[in-house]
């Protein structure tokens, strides 16, 4: 006997699409202007819901960053993108440990949160504060047998 199930990931609330290993977050813009002294935190919820009847798990993990849609080689190489999974999904925790790869155990029917912090680097010019760009974060995921 031969027995399947359905399971849905979801990144801040928005399905992705079934059969999918890869996702692009959408951070969205940040409220408060980037400065060396005031890094920006943005959260992602990931969420694996099924209809399994065994446990598994799913391993979510954010690659490094890639910065575009900007005309600014200053900004690309004064923004810093880091990240931290962390319990109960609090992204101003202090002394979490930002790193440029984040990888997290994501179980049936639960959330894992990962912080993106975005922070100019120290000594970055006064001139690129206001500048834009498009942050993209790559996402991978991985079924893990139990």
């Amino acid at each position: 006997m031969i027995q399947a199930a359905d399971f849905r990931l979801d990144l801040n609330d928005r399905e992705i699409p079934g059969g999918v290993a890869a996702a692009a977050v959408v951070l969205g813009s940040p409220t408060t202007v980037l400065t060396p002294s005031s890094p920006v935190f943005v959260k992602v919820d990931v969420t694996l819901t099924t209809n399994a009847t065994a446990p598994f798990e799913m391993e979510a993990g954010l690659g490094a960053a890639s910065i575009s849609e900007t005309s600014s080689a200053e900004l690309r190489r004064n923004l810093a993108v880091s990240y931290a999974a962390v319990a109960g999904g609090d992204c101003g925790t202090p002394g979490l440990h930002y790193t440029a790869t984040a990888a997290a155990r994501v179980s049936t029917s639960d959330k894992t949160t990962f912080c993106v912090r975005l922070a100019l680097r120290e000594g970055a010019p006064l001139s690129i504060q206001q500048l834009g760009a498009r942050i993209s974060v790559p996402m991978e995921f991985t079924q893990i047998g139990i």
